[in-house]
């Protein structure tokens, strides 16, 4: 094992970095945690947890919103009729995930209709494979 100062990590961990293609808005379902992340931007963030399905990371320095988890994506599929069937077709749209969300509730209107504006923005799209 090779001890290294913070300055020698930083260092290395930069250079680990430095061929990675630019970053491009994602949105990724995991099975394993029923939930949708979406990154919009690669800022440091933190979460900011809006109601039962939904938190939003916002920007340190700004509170700008820059992503979102997105949590109980199988609860929220089933309670539409013949949504199960487009999943099986290939990938969603994220806004249309959001406005299913939103469906349950109406405390954070202002906040919902950014982050759907933002998916739409970006037209990111992620796979619900094994979406029960």
């Amino acid at each position: 094992m090779t001890i290294m100062s913070n300055e020698q990590f930083a260092e290395y961990v930069l250079n680990l970095a430095k061929d990675a293609p630019p970053f491009e808005p994602n949105a990724t379902y995991y099975p394993e945690g029923d939930c949708i992340e979406f990154f919009a931007s690669p800022a440091p963030f933190y979460g900011d947890r809006i109601d039962d399905f939904i938190t939003v990371y916002r920007r340190h320095e700004t509170d700008e919103i820059t992503g979102l988890l997105i949590k109980g994506i199988s609860g929220i599929c089933k309670h539409i009729p013949g949504f199960k069937n487009e999943i099986k077709q290939g990938s969603v749209k994220l806004e249309y995930i959001l406005f299913l969300a939103k469906l349950f509730t109406s405390k954070q209107q202002a906040t919902y209709q950014k982050l759907i504006d933002m998916a739409e923005e970006n037209d990111v799209r992620t796979r619900l494979a094994g979406v029960e």
